[in-house]
């Protein structure tokens, strides 16, 4: 996405969950993992907008573009949310949380927490907790063994930022 020249960003009002969900901080204070949760965005077309304009910078930070403004977003866990769904011949395909294809996934990490994340091109990926199960039994065993890394230390692996800061 092309940057808007004299359109300053903005910081600390819209995080992405765990489970994929989109997260409003109305006040601005949603920046810090003790500010209040935000209001769940629940309008399709909203988050289909979103899920459209949403892309890394430079640095490893994800951001949502609304016309000339990047809106960096809070990453509780990691840029995409990854589910499981089934091809026609009933085989197991990842999808974002934007609803998009994901993978080939490179390389599988574990984290004290138990979580699984995933590499593949188009960033780092969480394997949504329901679909744990779905994944170890059906792309886990064809893979490398899932390396263990502490949680604080995902983002510098993987290479995004939970928290972008302003250039």
């Amino acid at each position: 996405m092309v940057r808007w020249p004299n359109v300053p960003d903005v910081y600390g009002w819209l995080s992405l969950s765990s489970r994929g969900i989109w997260h409003l901080h109305p006040d601005g204070r949603g920046w810090d993992a003790t500010d209040p949760p935000g209001t769940p965005i629940t309008n399709p077309r909203f988050i289909a907008f979103i899920n459209r304009n949403y892309a890394p910078d430079d640095a490893g930070g994800w951001y949502f573009q609304n016309g000339p403004q990047r809106v960096y977003v809070r990453l509780d866990t990691a840029p995409w949310i990854v589910r499981t769904t089934r091809d026609a011949q009933g085989g197991v395909q990842l999808l974002t949380h934007a609803q998009s294809g994901y993978g080939p996934v490179r390389r599988w990490f574990t984290d004290e927490n138990g979580r699984l994340y995933a590499q593949a091109p188009q960033g780092a990926g969480l394997i949504d907790g329901r679909d744990m199960l779905d994944v170890a039994d059906n792309l886990l065993p064809n893979a490398d063994d899932p390396r263990y890394c502490a949680s604080c230390e995902i983002p510098r692996i993987l290479n995004f930022a939970r928290k972008p800061v302003p250039r």
